[in-house]
């Protein structure tokens, strides 16, 4: 049997794309042959494909029709499996993340980009160092709503235990990179981070002063955080992401309508 389950002892509100039995001797049954015979079991119980967004890079966030959105209890305020809806980004293919749409992808030399597409992934070019690409103002919601977090579903092709500059240590995507011990890498924090500005207003931000913020953070500031956790920033404004971060100075989630997000690679890792 194939069953997601929302809530700890309860049968209902599943997603069953498996067979079901009553008991230890009764006959296997596909969920709407079983229903119709216990009609008081999983009577709000589905058999949908969940539409996750990308589940062969382990992204199980759902996609904006998926049939588990509201699907896990009664007044539809939970999802089934806990899952969360999330709007997957793909280099190359988002929008948000082509050049013709206002994504910057920087040139150190003045010329030839520093990135380049491999696949659906963003590399560094060859004999580049380093590179970063912003996005176009990208919309989350029509309200403002707490970021859980922004999934990195990429190449990581590196090694922190490798000297910086190294084959291992290609396409890193950490955009705060601290000097340290060049042998091993250990001057730079255990976290790969990226950097993020961000507005709770309807309209979409025009310049810099548009970007939100609060009395502790600059109109425009892009701030560091941490990949693959919730975005938060404490009373100093450093983000999670930060070397600086303080986690027991009161730290805030990013709350925001708009975000931009800019990440970098690099392949100096020390």
């Amino acid at each position: 049997m194939n069953m997601v389950s929302t809530v700890t002892n309860n049968p209902d509100f599943n997603n069953i794309m498996g067979m079901l039995r009553n008991g230890t001797n009764g006959i296997y049954k596909n969920l709407a042959d079983f229903k119709a015979d216990f009609p008081t079991y999983n009577i709000n119980s589905i058999n949908l494909p969940p539409k996750f967004n990308n589940p062969a890079k382990y992204d199980f966030t759902l996609q904006a029709d998926s049939p588990h959105i509201g699907a896990g209890s009664a007044d539809g305020s939970k999802n089934i499996g806990g899952t969360s809806y999330g709007v997957p980004y793909v280099a190359g293919l988002a929008p948000q993340w082509l050049e013709a749409n206002s994504a910057v992808i920087s040139r150190s030399d003045g010329s030839t980009p520093d990135l380049v597409l491999s696949g659906n992934d963003l590399v560094l070019a060859p004999g580049k160092v380093s590179g970063q690409i912003t996005s176009a103002p990208m919309r989350i919601s029509l309200n403002p709503a707490a970021i859980q977090l922004l999934q990195y579903n990429g190449f990581l092709g590196f090694n922190k235990s490798q000297a910086g500059g190294s084959a291992t240590n290609n396409n890193v995507p950490d955009a705060n990179v601290h000097a340290g011990n060049t042998t091993n890498g250990a001057g730079n924090p255990d976290r790969l981070s990226y950097e993020m500005r961000w507005t709770d207003n309807d309209v979409m931000p025009g310049s810099d002063v548009d970007w939100t913020v609060t009395p502790i953070v600059t109109p425009g500031t892009f701030l560091h955080f941490e990949w693959n956790t919730q975005p938060m920033f404490d009373t100093m404004g450093f983000g999670n992401g930060n070397a600086l971060f303080n986690k027991n100075a009161s730290p805030s989630p990013v709350s925001a309508v708009w975000i931009q997000v800019r990440v970098t690679l690099t392949n100096n890792y020390v």
